[in-house]
């Protein structure tokens, strides 16, 4: 199962407004009427403190957005973990929308966890400023382009990182400059097969990225219930693996799984 233009409505534009003359942005996936998924250092200065001026923008007239496109909303931090980021603490945070924004068609979202040892294609939307170069050099006053991230991600691949590792096939324009490479989709939804599997965290530096595994939220009380207040249902994951048998997998599991 793949997302669709119903789906696509739930993309979020997150941002902020810390203090006069600053702003700065991420990546979010509408959750339910009035929840948002999202990057904890894209709402939180760098010791997890809230930052003020948080505003939302969900859907786009070119992906399937409300009508009519797009909904603004003014929001808060109703869950995010305290602690150093990385460390203990995900990098992930809920909003609470101030007003609700219906879905629509949109399906209920479905948590998914990452199974086995063979890569997966995943794919996510979000707003680098790769997206239009012309944004990386100040030639241009476009803004909040949208990006299809894809790629392939490895369940046994860490990089030493409490993490899932995002090879991605879609990166910025070829140049040495740092201002100029992936500056990354802090806060977007990461979908493996129609499954939420993880949230883009901080990037690092060319076409390589990281998210944080939903799976980890699902032990966390709080989390688990603000999605079942606002999502209609207790959240549960599903193993998301590849359709085939792995080919390193020893031949007792591949007999198991036939």
């Amino acid at each position: 199962m793949s997302l669709t233009e119903q789906d696509l409505a739930r993309l979020t534009l997150v941002k902020v407004s810390p203090r006069p003359n600053y702003e700065k942005y991420g990546s979010g996936w509408l959750l339910g009427p009035r929840l948002v998924l999202t990057a904890r250092h894209v709402v939180t200065d760098h010791d997890g403190n809230p930052l003020p001026g948080i505003q939302v923008q969900v859907g786009d007239p070119r992906t399937g957005a409300p009508s009519p496109p797009p909904v603004r909303r003014r929001a808060q931090i109703c869950w995010s973990r305290p602690g150093p980021v990385p460390g203990n603490a995900p990098d992930v945070a809920l909003l609470l929308l101030d007003q609700p924004v219906p879905a629509g068609a949109a399906p209920p979202v479905r948590w998914g966890q990452v199974a086995g040892i063979t890569e997966l294609p995943y794919q996510g939307f979000g707003f680098p400023l790769f997206a239009d170069p012309r944004n990386l050099t100040g030639r241009s006053a476009v803004r909040q382009p949208i990006e299809h991230l894809r790629g392939t991600l490895s369940p046994v691949s860490t990089d030493g990182l409490d993490a899932l590792v995002l090879d991605t096939s879609a990166g910025p324009p070829g140049s040495a400059a740092a201002q100029e490479q992936w500056s990354g989709a802090s806060g977007a939804a990461v979908f493996c097969d129609g499954r939420l599997v993880g949230v883009v965290a901080e990037a690092y530096g060319g076409r390589r990225q990281y998210a944080y595994p939903v799976a980890r939220l699902m032990t966390d009380d709080a989390f688990a219930k603000h999605v079942t207040e606002h999502c209609g249902g207790r959240p549960f994951l599903e193993p998301v693996s590849v359709k085939r048998k792995d080919p390193l997998a020893p031949e007792w599991l591949l007999s198991f799984r036939a």
